[in-house]
């Protein structure tokens, strides 16, 4: 800017009349203020630049929420499905243990009953063993006690 000191008194030694003085201060009023607003104009561009940067994060940190999101729907989506699968192979497990269980159950009973079939005396050397299901018909093996081969 103007050093407003020395032209006001360069130009009020040259202004004789008290209204000269008053359009001469309206004057450097305005010239005051007129390079202040320069000043504060030479600042809009740089303003202008921030904001369009501030802009552009914003759209590129709305655009990486959205995905963020999408990720986020899709690994939820998965996992769901995940554990659907999970949960229908535990039921069947526990239908399957259930079943081996019954299915042990009633060959504890045939067990039993053979073992009441077969006479006693016919058992000091021989031991029942859980045998082997073939053609639908439970099978169980005898073994002897102790038995040692001969040669």
């Amino acid at each position: 800017g103007l050093d407003c000191g020395l032209l006001r008194f360069c130009c009020r030694s040259c202004v004789s009349r008290a209204s000269d003085c008053r359009d001469f201060d309206r004057i450097l009023i305005r010239v005051q203020e007129n390079a202040e607003l320069k000043d504060k104009n030479a600042e809009i561009p740089d303003l202008k630049r921030k904001f369009a940067e501030i802009e552009s994060e914003k759209v590129e940190l709305k655009t990486r929420i959205a995905e963020l999101l999408r990720q986020a729907v899709e690994e939820s989506k998965r996992r769901n499905v995940e554990n659907a699968e999970l949960k229908a192979r535990i039921e069947e497990l526990e239908k399957h243990k259930a079943d081996s269980s019954a299915e042990n159950v009633r060959r504890d009973v045939e067990f039993a009953e053979l073992k009441t079939e077969v006479p006693t005396g016919h058992l000091g050397y021989w031991t029942l063993k859980p045998g082997i299901e073939l053609n639908g018909r439970y099978l169980m093996i005898l073994t002897l006690k102790n038995a040692t081969v001969r040669r």
